[in-house]
């Protein structure tokens, strides 16, 4: 099956997305390390890969299979909602 143009943007802009967010989980690993190991987890990737030279767009292409359970709802993804009491 060929893809068409917009196929094309589509596939680009989840992988710049994608590509993203393992930078800003690279880039958050002092601030907020238990997160952003889960993050980088989620997204599948390689530990020896989460060095700021890492911290590039395009500098991996090897992430994408999961390490870790992205969730299967808010209450057990990486940000749960806080418990309001009423």
């Amino acid at each position: 099956m060929k893809k068409t143009g917009a196929q094309d943007d589509v596939t680009a802009v989840v992988f710049l997305a994608a590509d993203s967010l393992r930078i800003i989980g690279i880039l958050l690993q002092p601030f907020m390390p238990a997160k952003a190991t889960e993050l980088l987890d989620v997204l599948g990737v390689n530990p020896d890969r989460r060095f700021l030279e890492d911290a590039r767009l395009c500098a991996d292409f090897s992430y994408g299979k999961p390490m870790r359970a992205p969730g299967r709802s808010a209450f057990d993804g990486l940000f749960p909602p806080l418990a309001v009491e009423t």
